[in-house]
């Protein structure tokens, strides 16, 4: 399975290191970065016990039934000073990828819920979490550790979730190579990282945003912290919000999370 990964990947600037089961891809990749790992440094598990989310929540990956991997990046020195845009990067991706499908290109089919779960039809599919290495006040590099439900049997019990989910054989009625989804999403993370500082990549993402124009509470340990309409993020990734007033308030990329009010 490892030789067919890598066979799909032929042509990408990627270098593999395949696991059949770890516990998570994003401690494996932080590791490598760490000890010579190139630009494009790709860890993939076909079982991840002990993956992470935000908040430390977990992530379990079931052997066949998601994609969980994490890919290292060295930044460029003018990326450093946006460091916070490699999770919207992602986000990017991982929607320009599952765009693919034509059911999927439909108005509000795939959204990114701020800062770094991905929608489908409001159910969420995917979740991003980016873990960076500094030395001193110098970035060396970013992990950025994905995780997307692919069959049924990835989506957990309705009893664990914080938020309806759903997978992308669901929402396409078709079976999906997970190996090819895989390439699509280390493509398009490769094309949007070239414009990853100008204008447009700001714009693609707004066009993504979920909630836009709806009322939402940010939360921080199950405490409000503020509320108010979506209104788009800013150029380094913080969420816009607009209270009843018509003031404009900027929420930065933290430990928050966002629910319908």
């Amino acid at each position: 399975m490892a030789d067919e990964l890598e066979t799909r990947l032929i042509g990408l600037p990627v270098q593999v290191r395949w696991y059949t089961s770890i516990g998570s891809t994003n401690d494996a990749a932080l590791d490598w970065a760490m000890h010579g790992s190139p630009d494009y440094g790709l860890v993939f598990a076909d079982h991840q016990s002990a993956g992470r989310g935000r908040l430390n929540r977990s992530w379990i990956t079931h052997p066949g039934a998601a994609l969980a991997f994490s890919l290292v990046l060295h930044p460029k020195p003018a990326e450093t000073k946006l460091a916070s845009l490699f999770s919207p990067l992602a986000a990017l991706a991982l929607c320009d990828a599952l765009q693919k499908f034509p059911i999927l290109r439909r108005p509000k089919a795939c959204e990114i819920k701020w800062p770094n779960d991905i929608l489908i039809h409001g159910r969420k599919t995917g979740g991003i979490l980016v873990e960076s290495i500094w030395l001193g006040n110098k970035m060396h590099s970013a992990v950025i550790g994905m995780g997307v439900n692919i069959k049924p049997e990835s989506i957990p019990c309705q009893k664990d979730l914080l938020f309806p989910a759903t997978c992308v054989e669901a929402e396409t009625g078709n079976p999906v190579d997970r190996f090819d989804l895989l390439r699509d999403i280390i493509e398009s993370l490769i094309s949007l990282r070239s414009i990853i500082l100008e204008k447009e990549f700001i714009d693609r993402y707004q066009h993504l945003l979920a909630f836009k124009g709806q009322k939402v509470n940010i939360l921080d340990e199950n405490r409000i912290t503020a509320s108010g309409f979506v209104s788009g993020i800013t150029p380094n990734g913080d969420l816009l919000l607009e209270d009843e007033a018509g003031q404009t308030m900027s929420t930065i990329t933290g430990d928050v999370h966002l629910r319908p009010s």
